[in-house]
């Protein structure tokens, strides 16, 4: 139907969860033939961090036990473009991925149950083990996000700051503090987090500024604008001299 032009890419989509996942690892030497583990079912738009861990690999990120915000009948992300609210009823879960390369299989553990997604560290920790993970956060259905979260990834510990119902806001980009080498002695979350929010009431956008170590606090500042702007995903930052 997709190749007739009768059916969108999307709506050629079903979720079949029974058939489980395949994780293809690949050495980043180039020496070893790539594997394929078996993993649960699971659906996931980003990934947070991943670093080697003795002989195992640590992969952590947002997963949906269901996809039905994007795949199925009535999901959100198509039925917003119309102005209806559609379905969102599984929530995305932190999770982490332990992968046993001797055993050639995977342990995974979920580490918070409520929705979150837009996922991102520090992005001097990109490739290494980190100890914290930002996030955009809500508190009822998939990707309805009202709030920002500093999740610890050992204990579980979360900062959050939630803007409330009336706002949306978009993916956190981290800034590093100018001058922060970051060797590993300095703490990874010397910076801002740097988020786009949307005001319903309004119909006006701001972009809100946290500090990365008191998300909880609230924005330490807002730049307000005299418009809206779409909401948009995936940035970066740079100082500039």
């Amino acid at each position: 139907m997709m190749l007739l032009g009768l059916r969108s890419i999307i709506d050629s989509f079903t979720w079949a969860p029974q058939m489980g996942n395949l994780l293809l690892v690949l050495d980043k030497e180039g020496v070893e033939a790539p594997r394929y583990i078996e993993a649960p079912a699971a659906f996931m738009w980003h990934s947070l961090n991943a670093y080697d861990f003795g002989n195992d690999i640590v992969a952590e990120f947002v997963g949906y036990d269901n996809p039905d915000h994007f795949i199925g009948t009535n999901a959100l992300l198509s039925e917003i473009m119309v102005g209806r609210k559609g379905n969102a009823v599984y929530p995305g879960t932190i999770r982490r991925y332990v992968i046993n390369l001797k055993k050639n299989c995977i342990y995974q553990e979920i580490l918070a149950h409520e929705s979150y997604e837009f996922q991102i560290v520090n992005p001097h920790r990109l490739g290494h083990k980190h100890r914290h993970g930002y996030f955009t956060y809500s508190n009822d259905t998939a990707l309805q996000d009202t709030g920002i979260a500093q999740f610890d990834m050992a204990n579980g510990h979360r900062e959050l700051f939630d803007f409330g119902s009336n706002f949306l806001v978009g993916e956190p980009v981290f800034a590093s503090r100018p001058g922060t080498i970051y060797s590993g002695a300095e703490p990874e979350e010397e910076g801002w987090l740097l988020s786009q929010v949307f005001d319903l009431t309004t119909q006006t956008s701001f972009f809100a500024v946290f500090a990365a170590n008191r998300i909880g606090d609230g924005p330490i500042a807002r730049i307000l604008l005299e418009h809206h702007v779409p909401i948009s995903f995936h940035g970066c930052w740079r100082t500039q001299h």
